[in-house]
């Protein structure tokens, strides 16, 4: 079994080989959103680790990674946490979803090791836990056993299976035992799996039971899992059914989906009931998002509809969403909102954003309108964005707007930037449109409006940011016009400012630029 500390050393390293490889990183964003949230495990940032692996999963559901940010957001948890047991139960939930992970056997040792500590510490009951978990020799012959009658067909597995699921009291064993029973064609078999999904006492073989059943081609599948669902069975139980039932969505179950959304008590089951009908390719999964949204009392279950209604290409009620933006008290669940209406390919959801970005009296959303409509418009945004930089009344959102813009500029648009630096009220546009460049990597583009206004300018600031930006042009031609100003400037801090961009441009000639300057002195 490999040691947690073993295995982060081994990460790091590898972290480290590829960060000196940067052309073996992968730039997409799942890639990057992971490496992100990765390098706060590296800081031992554990806390912005937790957040950072929770978001990566809840936006990257299907993601191949999903275990490894499990793992690491258990990890992070049990090194933040002052309660041991939460940590063992999030092991606990990651060895049961992903038995198969490279991190299982990680993931089980942190769990004696907690469980250990929690049983000296007087919580006696996981001491039972942990010696489930060291499964005796003779459990693991009866196992082998099982799997060669099973693979030899022998009928005999069924009862001798049904016998152990019955007797065992160990956990993990019966779970082994459920696995199996799934790869088995058998009414009898079918008949305890619900059964044991229905009425066993131990809520993880329940949890183990409807996963099974979920794999399950029987006929009956489906009317059993939503019978589970309107049970009053355990929380984990029943998420575990809506799960199952996601693999075999349909139209029909869409009433059903959404009731339970909306009534149900439970805010958990609610909210993944929700989730779920992002799996259903139904112009009715958009009826029944807009109806959990405007019914159900839980803003997380709003969120919920609100992702499944971004899921789908069907073209949305812009007039539904403008009033979710307007009248939803919650303001997660308005972000969310603009977001959805942002991805909407038409000239009513282009108006209905343009609205929100000149009327609303919250600047945050004006801001969340203005970022959403900048990514999902694409160069369609660049007038607009303009208009707002120059003459936008808040000045966070004209800011935002000049930044926006930097990476929607074209090679000749220095004449628009000008207009910006010319017409705006407000200095910190007019920086922004400097540190905006940065975005635009166009280099020429670059050279070519900062060179002018440290030329022309008499704003310090301004020309500082515009000093600091040629130097990461790292272009030979910014090389005498940095030389200059560090030569004879009057100003000391844009004097200092040359030289560190001399320094960031590093070529010989800004070596020997350098050289002159220190020769002066």
């Amino acid at each position: 079994m490999r040691l947690i500390k073993y295995a982060l050393f081994i990460c790091i390293v590898i972290f480290w080989v590829n960060s000196m490889m940067a052309e073996s990183i992968p730039t997409d964003d799942e890639s990057q959103a992971y490496q992100q949230a990765y390098e706060f495990i590296l800081k031992e940032d554990w806390k912005s680790a937790m957040k950072a692996f929770a978001k990566f999963q809840e936006k990257y559901r299907h993601s191949s990674w999903n275990d490894d940010a499990q793992f690491w957001h258990c990890y992070a948890m049990e090194k933040s946490t002052q309660n041991p047991e939460e940590a063992f139960e999030c092991y606990h939930e990651f060895v049961e979803e992903y038995s198969s992970s490279k991190w299982t056997d990680d993931a089980k040792a942190s769990m004696v090791r907690l469980g250990l500590q929690l049983s000296k510490s007087g919580h006696p009951e996981y001491q039972a836990m942990v010696k489930a978990m060291q499964q005796s020799d003779e459990d693991e012959v009866s196992l082998a056993a099982l799997y060669a009658l099973q693979r030899m067909g022998d009928e005999r597995s069924i009862n001798i299976m049904i016998k152990m699921l019955d007797e065992s009291k160990n956990t993990e064993l019966r779970k082994k035992i459920l696995y199996m029973m799934t790869e088995m064609e058998s009414d009898d078999v079918f008949k305890k799996i619900v059964d044991v999904a229905l009425n066993d006492k131990d809520v993880e073989i329940q949890r183990s039971a409807v996963y099974a059943l979920g794999e399950s081609d029987n006929s009956q599948v489906q009317p059993t899992l939503i019978k589970i669902l309107k049970s009053n069975a355990n929380e984990r139980v029943r998420n575990a059914a809506l799960h199952s039932l996601q693999e075999r969505m349909s139209a029909d179950v869409i009433p059903i989906i959404t009731e339970i959304a909306i009534t149900d008590p439970n805010e958990s089951v609610a909210r993944t009931a929700a989730y779920a009908l992002q799996e259903i390719d139904s112009p009715e999964t958009v009826k029944a998002s807009l109806e959990i949204l405007k019914k159900s009392r839980h803003s997380r279950v709003r969120e919920a509809a609100l992702q499944s209604l971004s899921h789908h290409e069907y073209n949305l009620p812009v007039k539904d969403l403008v009033d979710i933006i307007k009248s939803d008290e919650e303001k997660r669940v308005k972000r969310m909102a603009i977001y959805v209406l942002a991805s909407q390919k038409s000239e009513a959801a282009n108006k209905a954003l343009e609205s929100i970005l000149w009327d609303s009296k919250d600047d945050e959303l004006q801001r969340t309108a203005l970022n959403w409509f900048a990514e999902e418009k694409g160069n369609d945004a660049k007038n607009i964005l303009i208009h707002v930089a120059k003459t936008h009344p808040n000045e966070q959102v004209a800011r935002d707007a000049m930044f926006q813009m930097g990476q929607l500029l074209n090679d000749n648009d220095d004449e628009l930037i000008f207009d910006v630096i010319k017409n705006t009220n407000y200095p910190s546009v007019r920086r922004a449109a400097i540190q905006g460049l940065g975005e635009s990597r166009k280099p020429e583009l670059v050279f070519r409006v900062c060179s002018k206004i440290v030329a022309s300018e008499s704003d310090n600031d301004l020309k500082r940011d515009a000093i600091i930006a040629l130097g990461e042009t790292q272009s030979n031609k910014a090389v005498p016009i940095l030389l200059k100003i560090a030569e004879g400037d009057n100003n000391v801090k844009l004097r200092t400012s040359a030289v560190r961009a001399l320094g960031e441009i590093g070529t010989p000639n800004a070596q020997e630029a350098i050289m002159k300057i220190l020769e002066m002195k």
